[in-house]
């Protein structure tokens, strides 16, 4: 099984990470064939070599003669759809573009179907997102980790104005991942190296070393557009050959806390701000306390680096005067977040792997939303997304 481990001390692009593949061996022919799936006249993709402080490394240049452009979520499904390009592409490419609808909604107030892409919309982004995934589908790569993402800072223009580094829409589809923050000056990570790093990278496996150990195969280097002064401005991509992947470990932080003396209205928001902060799991369940009085264990499950915001929240929400904290170990399935069609819409759904055995678990939000816009029962849009991922281990 091949596992890529991408090295991001100079942060990710789309070309970025796109040119790296290409150093690894994904063909430029294969590449513009398949993009010529797409329907975007004369979407071509060029590569050229380049020195960054003395490195060699693939660069990578999109080329178009068409006015079309993906304004919003809406284009890039329907050119992605339109295509007959790989059920496993199309799925990720679509998830790429759903992260970054739903990162400019947040920040623009908006919703994931409205918003406008803006600078985003140029077909080079549709070529380094579904050119992204045709190298990895083509270079048969089945696992992803990666190092802490190196975002930048400073500040960037975009069409919106002059924002701070990392972009909003940036930071919002990094939520939940590993971050350095060091004091690098400018833009090192884009929405789009954001979009294809997350869809491919699970959270838990950012910043951390890959878990399995294995034989160092291939070294393909993508060279960003920027020469920086400070490192260079590349990102490396490492091909390593390991063992399948049947589960993976981690160490988490278990928070508790038992209640008696709080309305239990105050529940409900707390779970929101519990999540918002970033909390991986939170629950109540029901005790007998001291002289008789019902009460409620909390319990709230959190990364490590997480633990002691989530308690400094739990003493200022709710009446405990304390906060148990204990380190656990954990065992997880592999899992990742595929797109299927259904006969009602689309759907997120999460793919569990261990041992060799797949399960899949339909987005219980996601369902419900569409079944509210086909008004149709939430269980029929869950079983109809169950039977279409289904059909993608066929």
């Amino acid at each position: 099984m091949k596992l890529l481990h991408l090295d991001l001390s100079a942060g990710i692009s789309g070309d970025m990470f796109l040119g790296a593949l290409v150093d690894l061996g994904c063909p430029l022919e294969y590449l513009n064939t398949e993009l010529g799936k797409l329907g975007v006249l004369d979407l071509k993709i060029e590569i050229s070599r380049s020195s960054r402080h003395g490195i060699s490394a693939t660069g990578v240049n999109v080329n178009f003669n068409s006015n079309v452009r993906v304004k919003c979520l809406v284009d890039a499904e329907r050119i992605i759809d339109n295509s007959n390009l790989p059920d496993q592409v199309k799925s990720r490419s679509r998830s790429a573009f759903l992260k970054i609808a739903e990162a400019e909604a947040k920040v623009h107030d908006s919703t994931p179907q409205e918003v406008h892409f803006h600078e985003l919309g140029s077909p080079d982004t549709l070529a380094d997102i579904v050119g992204a995934f045709l190298a990895v589908e083509k270079l048969e790569i089945e696992r992803f980790t990666s190092t802490a993402v190196v975002t930048g800072s400073g500040i960037v223009k975009i069409d919106h104005g002059v924002v701070p580094v990392p972009a909003p829409a940036t930071a919002e589809i990094l939520k939940g991942y590993a971050i350095d923050l060091s004091a690098v000056e400018g833009e090192r990570t884009t929405p789009t190296g954001a979009a294809i790093l997350t869809t491919l990278v699970p959270s838990d496996s950012c910043g951390k070393i890959a878990s399995s150990s294995g034989e160092l195969i291939s070294i393909g280097y993508g060279a960003g557009s920027k020469e920086f002064s400070d490192r260079a401005n590349i990102l490396r991509a490492m091909v390593l050959n390991c063992e399948p992947a049947t589960e993976s470990r981690d160490v988490i932080s278990v928070l508790e806390t038992t209640i008696d003396d709080m309305n239990p209205q105050i529940f409900g928001g707390l779970f929101e701000k519990l999540y918002d902060a970033g909390c991986l799991e939170t629950f109540v369940t029901s005790t007998m306390m001291k002289k008789g009085r019902p009460g409620w264990n909390l319990t709230t499950l959190c990364r490590t680096d997480k633990t002691q915001t989530l308690a400094s929240l739990l003493l200022a929400e709710t009446t405990t005067a304390g906060v148990r904290v204990s380190q656990v170990d954990r065992i997880k399935s592999h899992r990742e977040t595929i797109i299927v069609e259904t006969e009602y819409g689309k759907v997120s759904v999460k793919r569990l792997t261990h041992n060799g055995t797949v399960k899949f678990h339909p987005e219980y939000d996601a369902c419900e939303a569409l079944a509210k816009k086909r008004s149709a029962p939430v269980r029929v849009i869950m079983e109809s997304a169950q039977a279409a991922a289904l059909k993608t281990t066929r």
